[in-house]
């Protein structure tokens, strides 16, 4: 005799026994399938140095290339920076700079001019700098002299003096 298979049950849908599957909700990340918007393309600007004060003074910048004993006899200022007038008893010269006080640490137009009264000697700088422009010297014993200096089209200037 032979024996043939228990017959197949198709399953009747009817109650189910395990728990449903529950999603967690979601955080705060966006949907993958949303669009983005498309971002402009403009040039990221420039990033401007950090240093908002001049590192360096007038009696450095004077002393570092005209022997040293430099002192601030007068000086004058105006928008973006500050013009120096100094004099040396050891050397008996007259040294002007132009210090920036604006865009400090940025190259930007800056200059400087220093002059004997005699019209015999004149110093004078010029140029894209970072920081200051000079120093400039003139020997005139016995001679006044004024200078003058500006930076970012502002400028500032001092009449005939320190005639010693």
């Amino acid at each position: 005799p032979s024996v043939s298979p228990p017959a197949r049950r198709t399953p009747t849908p009817g109650p189910t026994t395990s728990k449903p599957r529950t999603s967690k909700p979601r955080t705060s990340s966006p949907s993958t399938s949303s669009p983005s918007k498309p971002k402009p393309s403009t040039p990221k600007p420039t990033p401007k140095p950090s240093v908002t004060t001049n590192p360096y003074t007038p009696v450095q910048v004077c002393n570092s290339g005209g022997g040293g004993g430099y002192y601030v006899q007068r000086s004058s200022s105006f928008s973006g920076g500050r013009v120096y007038q100094l004099y040396s008893a050891t050397t008996k010269k007259n040294c002007a700079v132009t210090m920036k006080t604006a865009n400090v640490g940025v190259g930007t137009s800056v200059w400087v001019r220093l002059q004997e009264e005699t019209g015999g000697e004149v110093g004078y700088d010029n140029g894209t700098f970072k920081y200051y422009a000079g120093p400039v010297y003139v020997h005139a014993p016995g001679v006044c002299v004024r200078y003058m200096g500006g930076a970012s089209g502002a400028s500032a200037s001092a009449g005939w003096d320190n005639c010693g």
